[in-house]
């Protein structure tokens, strides 16, 4: 797999992911950081309902 857009094969360019564009970023983001550690556990024994 080529590491950049441009290393791709022309017809293969449409397939590259570029993580260091904004809005394709793999950074992720906080899980429930204003959340006491009581209610976070109360989330998770939620979601695992689902």
């Amino acid at each position: 797999m080529p590491d950049s857009w441009a290393e791709a094969p022309e017809g293969e360019r449409d397939l590259v992911y570029d993580a260091t564009y904004v809005s394709q970023g793999n950074y992720g983001h906080p899980f429930g950081g204003h959340r006491s550690d009581a209610e976070r556990r109360t989330v998770l024994e939620y979601l695992k309902t689902r």
